[in-house]
């Protein structure tokens, strides 16, 4: 549906380069990376905002080089959600509208589930609400394409995991086309079809989640991705090292820390320090022995 073909963008002393890829329709791309990797700059080359100097966009095999904004008929989710306070619930997602018809505004607000929320001003709705707010009023125009600005940066730890599915599901249920900029790779994994890894304005691979884990193109997406190790020419990740009484291997308990669900833990192994995951029921102190053996997926 939408490729960009070699993106080049330069200022200052940053450069994104040759940037290429496609998104299909109904998919859900997440763009991640450090600060400074280029991901919101190549944002807001997509939405028209920033002008390229070389390469071009194309949208359903039609140029976007020379497409304004305003015809690139784009949702736009800003991290800050650009909500009008003075104006209530309705008014808020028809105000672009001129046919502000109450049949537009329920299917809307059903698709966001804020059916009898028409009246409710912004600040008596939560973050969560206020974000699905910015959301129906994206959807509002039936854009081709979704770019969401770090959606869930805004709201709490115990929001985020409920919000982050309301919005998949919306996305989905609407087969959305999307591209979500965002610096948290659990946004990311709960939210994206594929996710596109940056480096300083370099695309360094793009991925399903699960291929961006288990077969990182090197040790920057691998660490971006989740902790590993190396032991033995090998990069692992900590469920890769089993805890094991008979396992062939030894070390030494040097850092437990709880994780929730077990205990995170780094054994020292000779010159090697490994990181790997320990029972909630291991007996097991920093000092003590562990035996383990490799699982090399």
């Amino acid at each position: 549906m939408l490729v960009l073909q070699n993106i080049e963008k330069s200022y200052d002393s940053f450069r994104l380069k040759s940037i290429n890829f496609t998104i299909e329709e109904g998919e859900i791309i997440a763009l991640v990376g450090e600060s400074g990797s280029g991901k919101s700059t190549l944002l807001r080359i997509i939405a028209g905002l920033e002008q390229i100097e070389s390469g071009d966009i194309l949208m359903e095999g039609q140029s976007w080089k020379d497409v304004s904004t305003n015809e690139r008929s784009i949702g736009f989710v800003f991290q800050d959600y650009a909500l009008f306070p003075h104006l209530n619930v309705r008014d808020n997602i028809l105000f672009a509208f001129k046919d502000k018809s109450d049949e537009v505004l329920n299917d809307l607000l059903e698709t966001v589930g804020l059916i009898g929320y028409e009246q409710r001003m912004m600040h008596q709705l939560s973050g969560g609400e206020q974000q699905r707010v910015a959301l129906a009023r994206s959807l509002a125009i039936q854009p081709r394409i979704m770019l969401l600005d770090e959606p869930f940066s805004n709201l709490d730890t115990l929001l985020k995991h409920s919000v982050r599915k309301e919005i998949k599901a919306i996305l989905e249920s609407n087969q959305q086309t999307s591209i979500m900029v965002t610096h948290d790779l659990e946004d990311a994994y709960e939210i994206a079809d594929r996710i596109a890894v940056l480096k300083d304005g370099e695309l360094i691979q793009i991925d399903t989640p699960a291929n961006l884990y288990n077969k990182p193109v090197n040790d920057y997406v691998a660490g971006l991705t989740g902790h590993y190790s190396y032991f033995e020419n090998q990069r692992l990740r900590p469920e890769e090292i089993v805890i094991d009484a008979s396992g062939s291997h030894q070390g030494v308990l040097i850092k437990k820390t709880f994780n929730g669900a077990d205990y995170e833990i780094e054994l020292k192994c000779n010159t090697a320090v490994l990181i790997a995951n320990l029972s909630i029921d291991s007996d097991k102190n920093v000092g003590d022995y562990l035996n383990f053996s490799l699982n090399k997926r």
